[in-house]
């Protein structure tokens, strides 16, 4: 992504959540590999 924020992030799924919790755990693991290096 090439928009960087330091606030929350909203997600909003409207067929259960499991495409909202795989966005939420890819975000998470993007961004952990970006602090890493």
């Amino acid at each position: 992504m090439n928009i960087k924020s330091n606030g929350p992030i909203v997600v909003h799924d409207l067929f259960g959540g499991h495409r909202a919790a795989t966005f939420c755990a890819l975000y998470t693991m993007t961004e952990q590999m970006e602090l890493e290096g």
